[in-house]
């Protein structure tokens, strides 16, 4: 039952459409069943007759009713899809909205790429396990289930001989079933890892062939490679061997039906046409087997992906802050007393730092001093363990932490730059934003200088993580997004990790002549930097150590 409950979810809001779908599949189902009626018919008294018409008929009226069958099986295929595609397009919904949920904290104890396989490549599996299900398992189980009915009350005896194979089939789905989910989990597994570390692969390409370390990599690699390889065969074997399994047994029953029916035929005790009639609906039923056969491995695969769909969804974690307060920024900031660690030792101890709005304040410390966390802190993607952040006066606790950010604009010290046009990362977070906005925040940003130089200006594609930019334009491009939507503070993470001192002035400049200029919290280890600053603090050890003049 508990594997079924998170199923049963899955279809929630569907279960009309998936009984809609068995309804089609019963009418498939009784309408396959004259058929063997009609066969009985021709063999026991329309040949023997030598009725060549009626013999005729009888054929066009099978092929008739098998073609209306087959119409049926395909609605109810198409009523079926209908209710899986919106179920899984619903928690692939349910998935994106439980992703920007989570705190940042609970991504730093994750592996990026475990994360991106199981929205991407498990809901897909989900996506199959559905289809194979609803699709194809449960109308095709109910057609089965038609057809030994049929077969039950058209001749009991021959029947019974073929539900002697019945606890060798339960048998071998037991036993081979275990080993096909055992099989199918270890290959999952080892998949996992080959997707994370080609994930890696890419992202670090550049850095492997700056240090010339193609073949260490490239070897590094085969022995993963090689059980993947080795886990893909044991799981196709062990599906293929259970499939093989399975027909074999039929086989057998098949068998056991011809020897038995033909020996009673010879004897008189039953007619040809009764016999002819039992192995067409047996033939109609082992037509159903390769669906059911190959639907039980997807539907093995799709439930463990299931599972860990669910147990992301079900991910406790919360955002910081919980507050509902949609707050006018205006570009003010308090940071009480704040204590703040990750787990191990304090990163920040006792900092206490006030910006009021429209001013320019420069933090001032080496790597490693708590800068950057503190910026997180401000952001609200983390909460300290003591002590409090206010915001134009108002706790944190209160404010609606999205609204906030909405009001500021943040370029961290390594931007971020997605693929698309200069334009598209410039409107990024503000999609209405029409040309002459975009050119001034172009403008502000000092990008507007290489973006005029390039063949199709705004238009120009900046390539896979912005890699067809130097690393100054990125962070240009990246200060034009962020002042895009006229922030009312405006955070730079280390800004001259790209752009020279000089830049930094010119970018300090063109904010000073904004009206209303917004708060800037300059976040450096250059003392020039710092200098285009009203004020300084300088932070060393998590502690605010003195305020520099600036």
């Amino acid at each position: 039952m508990s594997r079924l409950r998170p199923l049963a979810r899955l279809l929630q809001g569907s279960h009309r459409i998936a009984w809609a779908s068995v309804a089609v599949a019963t009418v498939q189902a009784v309408s396959l069943v004259p058929i063997a009626l009609l066969v009985r018919h021709a063999f026991d008294q329309s040949i023997p007759n030598g009725d060549t018409a009626e013999v005729t008929l009888i054929g066009v009226a099978a092929l008739g009713l098998y073609l209306f069958s087959a119409s049926l099986g395909l609605w109810a295929r198409a009523i079926s899809l209908r209710a899986t595609k919106g179920s899984v397009t619903r928690l692939r919904g349910e998935l994106l909205v439980k992703l920007y949920a989570l705190p940042r904290s609970w991504f730093d104890r994750r592996d990026a790429a475990k994360v991106h396989g199981t929205i991407v490549q498990d809901s897909e599996r989900i996506d199959q396990m559905a289809n194979s299900l609803v699709a194809q398992l449960l109308p095709t189980a109910v057609v089965a289930t038609g057809l030994v009915t049929a077969m039950l009350v058209l001749n009991p005896l021959l029947f019974g001989l073929l539900a002697l194979v019945g606890p060798l089939l339960l048998l071998c789905s037991v036993i081979v079933g275990r080993a096909v989910r055992r099989r199918t989990h270890d290959w999952r597994e080892e998949f996992e890892t080959f997707d994370a570390q080609t994930l890696f692969a890419l992202r670090s390409i550049t850095l492997t062939k700056a240090h010339g370390a193609d073949e260490g990599e490239i070897a590094a690699r085969r022995g993963q490679l090689e059980a993947l390889g080795a886990r893909g065969y044991e799981m196709s074997l062990t599906q293929a061997a259970y499939s093989l399994l399975n027909g074999t047994i039929m086989a057998i029953g098949a068998v056991i039906v011809l020897v038995v029916g033909g020996r009673s035929v010879a004897s008189g005790s039953m007619s040809l046409g009764d016999l002819i009639s039992f192995f067409a609906l047996l033939a109609l039923l082992r037509g159903q087997t390769p669906t059911l056969l190959t639907a039980i491995p997807a539907v093995i695969s799709g439930m463990e992906s299931l599972g860990r769909v669910e147990e992301l969804l079900g991910a406790a974690d919360e955002e910081p802050y919980d507050g509902r307060r949609d707050l006018p920024f205006r570009g003010s900031l308090e940071i009480d007393s704040v204590e703040f660690s990750y787990g191990g030792p304090s990163v920040l101890r006792g900092v206490t730092l006030r910006l009021d709005p429209g001013e320019r304040l420069a933090i001032l410390g080496p790597n490693g001093a708590g800068k950057s966390t503190l910026v997180s802190l401000i952001l609200g993607l983390y909460r300290p363990q003591a002590g409090l952040l206010r915001a134009d006066g108002v706790p944190y606790e209160e404010i609606d932490m999205r609204s906030l950010r909405s009001s500021i604009g943040v370029v961290m010290q390594d931007p971020i730059v997605f693929s698309g046009t200069i334009r598209e990362n410039i409107a990024f977070g503000t999609p209405d934003l029409d040309e002459a906005a975009v050119r001034q925040a172009a403008e502000l940003g000092t990008a507007s200088g290489f973006v005029e130089q390039l063949p199709l200006g705004l238009d120009t594609e900046v390539g896979d993580e912005g890699v067809l930019l130097s690393g100054g334009q990125r962070q240009r491009l990246a200060i034009a997004r962020a002042l895009a939507r006229r922030p009312a503070l405006l955070i730079l993470d280390e800004p001259t990790t790209y752009l020279d001192a000089g830049s930094a002035a010119d970018l300090v400049e063109n904010l000073r002549r904004l009206d209303p200029a917004p708060s800037v919290l300059l976040v450096t280890h250059d003392p020039l930097v710092a200098a285009q600053a009203d004020r300084s603090v300088a932070l060393r050890d998590g502690q605010l150590a003195e305020e520099v003049a600036a």
